[in-house]
């Protein structure tokens, strides 16, 4: 079992896929993520989506439509606000374009204390508010990993100035979840590099003194 990043799509956002030899989970979307599922020869039985800012799915609609058999994980806030393009933020990027919205039939709805199994490891998701109200956060303790979406970066914190937005919210809870789980785990992030949690809270500006 093993978590590769594919970075992609428009704003260099991170898509993990965590594999064995034929299947796959996915955490978020980006257009590139289908050529290493096609050419490893991979079965993909979940998306997990962190957030619905549209860069973190992009490109999901038409993979869908070509590949309908996966289920989307995601909470309810981001179920009923993933096409809304306002919401995901798509609007303020190209007003005019009219993108194909995403086929959410079957979705599997988490929220906050949820697992998914799969493959004999559980999933499980935590509501994390503050870069966006629908921010969920997965932890996968077989593997010591922590998938952050956009709340915890490499030496830095998600960003709060967008609609749903809250510093105070943010900070609550990446500590909440860190307090989770031992300082080896690993933190794949939306974007930029992956890091560990206890060089996170020695270094990073906005956690060392938590």
């Amino acid at each position: 079992m093993k978590i590769d990043t594919i970075e992609g799509g428009s704003l260099g956002t991170n898509c993990y896929i965590m594999s064995d030899e034929k299947n796959a989970v996915m955490f978020d979307f980006v257009p590139e993520a289908a050529d290493y599922i096609k050419s490893h020869g991979l079965i993909v039985d979940y998306i997990f989506i962190t957030h619905i800012h549209f860069d973190h799915f992009e490109g999901l609609a038409d993979y869908r439509k070509q590949n309908p058999d996966f289920k989307i994980v995601i909470s309810h806030i981001g179920l009923s606000s993933i096409n809304d393009r306002a919401k995901n933020l798509a609007l303020y990027v190209d007003p005019f374009s009219k993108p194909p919205e995403v086929d959410m039939s079957g979705a599997v709805i988490v929220e906050d204390g949820n697992c998914v199994e799969w493959n004999g490891k559980l999933i499980k998701c935590y509501s994390a508010p503050g870069h966006s109200a629908d921010s969920m956060v997965y932890i996968i303790d077989d593997l010591k990993s922590i998938i952050s979406g956009d709340t915890l970066f490499y030496m830095s914190v998600g960003r709060t100035d967008f609609p749903g937005g809250s510093y105070e919210k943010l900070m609550f809870s990446i500590t909440r979840y860190l307090d989770l789980v031992d300082d080896d785990y690993v933190i794949y992030p939306g974007h930029g590099p992956s890091t560990i949690k206890k060089n996170e809270l020695k270094y990073n500006q906005y956690l060392k003194n938590k």
